[in-house]
């Protein structure tokens, strides 16, 4: 859990400063957790986190996989509020990244976990 709040913290300081080092710090942070926590829901919330500071750096396919692997973990253990998130993200990364696909690039609001 430290781990993943250290990951959320260098995140947002990495957001609002414009920080290279603190988004890759971040990413690190939350690699660092998903290697010691082996409950399923703490191991989603870190993938979605990730997920969002490797957005921040513009690695936008390793994002795709954070959500795509939080998403499973939120709908099978009920938690549709995060599901949906997840799904959001990914309909997003789509649309960006395949131009003819019917995914929007709208800007999701940065809301760490």
């Amino acid at each position: 859990m430290t781990q993943m709040n250290l990951g959320n913290v260098l995140l947002i300081l990495g957001v609002r400063q414009g920080g290279q080092a603190q988004l890759e710090e971040a990413v690190g942070a939350y690699r660092a957790a998903l290697d010691r926590d082996p409950l399923p829901i703490d191991q989603a919330n870190t993938q979605f986190n990730m997920g969002q500071a490797l957005i921040e750096l513009g690695r936008r396919e390793e994002a795709l996989r954070c959500f795509h692997q939080a998403e499973a973990v939120f709908r099978a253990v009920g938690m549709a509020q995060q599901a949906a998130a997840s799904g959001q993200w990914i309909i997003s990364l789509r649309g960006e990244m395949e131009p003819n696909s019917a995914g929007t690039a709208a800007r999701i609001p940065l809301t760490p976990n």
